[in-house]
């Protein structure tokens, strides 16, 4: 098993609240995942319930940035770093 860090975003990871500062400051958790179908207010975080649906998700996150997209088509250079720190090299 590749050990890597675990920590994303605990914010919003977008223009919503919490923005990261806030959502470190609350506690909240690096990774979240969650059954929207079962819990539409997000209440339960199942990413240790579900350790290998995070990891294929960040397998899935690794593959987007090494093809420099996630739509079909010819590889394509990222403007952005070519590793990150929280995917498995």
């Amino acid at each position: 098993m590749v050990k890597h860090s675990r920590e994303f975003c605990a914010g919003s990871g977008g223009w919503s609240r919490p923005k990261e500062k806030q959502a470190k400051e609350l506690g909240l958790p690096p990774v979240q995942l969650y059954d929207l179908k079962a819990d539409p207010k997000e209440q339960t975080n199942l990413c240790d319930k579900r350790p290998e649906v995070v990891e294929e998700l960040r397998a899935i996150l690794k593959k987007y940035v090494e093809q420099g997209r996630s739509t079909l088509g010819a590889k394509q250079e990222n403007e952005g770093p070519k590793h990150w720190k929280q995917l498995p090299w």
